[in-house]
C-alpha cells in the first residue's frame, strides 16, 4: 500500500433546511350527539401549531402536506354507523372507518392543502357520543404534519 494522498478541497455548503412543525391535539368529555353529516365536536385545544380548531369544530390546515390523523371516540350505545374524515366537506378515500359497538378509531395520512378545513364526521347515522366512565374523552383527535 502507498501513501496517503493530501486531502482534498472542502465542499460547497450545502443547502439549509428548515423543520416546519404543524399539530393539533384536540378531545372532549361529554356526551353528544352526531346525525348524518355532522362534525364531531371537540374542545379548543391548548396544543396546537398551524392547525387550529374552528367553531365548528373543523380544523383549519396553515401548511400544505401529508399528515397523519388519529381519532378515538368512545358511545353511551352501540353504534353501527360510519365515521370518516373530510377536507373542505368531502369524504377522503379510504377514511371511512365503521364505528361499531361502543367505539371508533382510525388512523390515516392524507394530502391537505393549506387553507383547507378538515373535519371528523358522522357519515351515515346517528352517534350517541357518551360518557361511559365520567369524567373520561368521549373524542379525542391528533393531527401532525409529517412531510
Amino acid at each position: 500500500t502507498g501513501a496517503t494522498g493530501a486531502t482534498g478541497a472542502t465542499g460547497a455548503v450545502g443547502a439549509t433546511g428548515s423543520l416546519s412543525s404543524a399539530y393539533c391535539y384536540a378531545f372532549l368529555t361529554g356526551p353528544f350527539t352526531a346525525n348524518a353529516g355532522d362534525t364531531i365536536m371537540f374542545s379548543t385545544s391548548p396544543l396546537y401549531s398551524s392547525v387550529s380548531r374552528q367553531m365548528d369544530s373543523s380544523f383549519w390546515i396553515e401548511s400544505s402536506g401529508i399528515y397523519e390523523v388519529s381519532f378515538r371516540l368512545a358511545f353511551s350505545s352501540p353504534a353501527a354507523s360510519k365515521v370518516g374524515l373530510f377536507a373542505d366537506g368531502n369524504l377522503l378515500a379510504g377514511t371511512d372507518i365503521l364505528a361499531v359497538d361502543y367505539t371508533a378509531s382510525g388512523t390515516a395520512l392524507v394530502n391537505l392543502t393549506a387553507g383547507s378545513y378538515l373535519s371528523l364526521r358522522s357519515i351515515d347515522g346517528t352517534l350517541a357520543v357518551g360518557d361511559l366512565a365520567a369524567p373520561s374523552s368521549t373524542a379525542q383527535i391528533t393531527i401532525v404534519k409529517i412531510a
